[in-house]
């Protein structure tokens, strides 16, 4: 090392020589100097992940705002064309200014470029985006339904109401009351005009008073002795009751199949003054089963409507294949119908 007059050290030439060389030979700290390469890769999966959320907003942030970009980009393309100096305005602006200079180069081209990114990219992202929700909005609705359709389907509620025809009056009572919850109430037939035919069954119920369903002897006990003249005997046929004055037919006709009445038939005599529809409809009810409900409406033989009622003490009383329709169709078992013309006819099944 040499001296400058004697006070002020100078390096010498080695000395340099060997200050260069230490400053080339020594590594400049890096950007994961200090880091494992678990904690590297760490940070580069969190990277990954956040990278991939941020595209993932900005993927569904662009499809929610697809149809105004879209537009966006059509009006820049129009404006271009014929407002080039609202496009160049636009271009000297945030974001756009940062943008290279071959886009920005002129409005057309500006324009032209950002439609050619925006409408595809806008268009893919607002169909996924609008897709999924529809495709949610739809299940959310079979969701729906299908919750609808089980409560629909669940035990129906306690509380009843039932319009029941007494066997002594025509007036009919509605009853409304809770059923115990661990006996619920038999489901009520529905008709039904594509049955299978029933077997016949043995009726496990004899009706004692004179009501469809009810043995010839409960009818000899309410109308006196049949006539002899156009009765049948044995429990099956035709059963005359209460001759007219006149000779001249019966005031009842009833029908039995296996010693039950399946139709009971009411005529006036000639002379006689047919009374009005609602008091025929209330003689006609005392010879219904007591436990009766109406159910509806058919349309007897002649076209006229006729009242329609279920009875659960007549599924028992009658065999299933005596309820049948005009068509000799089977019904639900319990079904009769009461015809109101000229007297009245009550009678299983659906075809007075």
């Amino acid at each position: 090392m040499s001296t400058n007059g004697g006070n002020d050290p100078t390096p010498s030439i080695d000395d340099l020589t060997e200050q260069m060389r230490r400053n080339q030979t020594t590594p400049k700290p890096g950007l994961f100097a200090g880091y494992s390469l678990a904690q590297i890769a760490l940070i580069g999966v969190v990277g990954l992940l956040l990278a991939c959320v941020a595209l993932s907003v900005a993927f569904i942030v662009i499809g929610i705002a697809a149809p105004v970009l879209i537009i966006t980009a059509i009006i820049l393309l129009i404006l271009a064309f014929k407002r080039p100096t609202i496009v160049t305005n636009v271009t000297t602006r945030w974001p756009f200014r940062v943008l290279p200079s071959v886009i920005t180069a002129g409005p057309v081209r500006f324009a032209v470029i950002l439609a050619c990114v925006l409408i595809p990219i806008s268009g893919f992202a607002g169909a996924t985006v609008y897709r999924g929700a529809l495709s949610n909005s739809g299940n959310s609705h079979h969701t729906t339904r299908t919750t609808l359709a089980a409560i629909a389907n669940m035990t129906p509620s306690p509380t009843v109401s039932m319009v029941f025809v007494t066997n002594t009056a025509t007036a009919a009572a509605v009853i409304s009351s809770p059923a115990p919850p661990s006996t619920p109430a038999p489901p009520t037939p529905t008709l039904s005009a594509a049955l299978p035919t029933p077997t016949p069954v043995k009726p496990t119920v004899t009706a004692t008073t004179a009501i469809l369903g009810a043995s010839t002897a409960a009818f000899i006990a309410k109308l006196g002795q049949p006539d002899p003249n156009g009765t049948t005997s044995g429990g099956s046929g035709i059963y005359n009751f209460n001759p007219c004055p006149s000779g001249q037919g019966d005031e009842f006709m009833v029908l039995f199949s296996n010693n039950q009445a399946v139709s009971i038939n009411r005529f006036y005599c000639s002379g006689t003054t047919i009374p009005n529809e609602g008091v025929r409809t209330a003689e006609a009810l005392t010879f219904a089963p007591p436990d009766a409900v109406r159910h509806g409406q058919t349309t007897s033989e002649n076209g006229s409507p006729a009242p329609v009622f279920m009875s659960l003490q007549l599924t028992r009383t009658l065999t299933a294949d005596a309820f049948v329709d005009c068509d000799q169709n089977s019904v639900p078992a319990g079904t009769f119908a009461l015809g109101l013309e000229q007297g009245w006819d009550l009678i299983a099944g659906t075809c007075p």
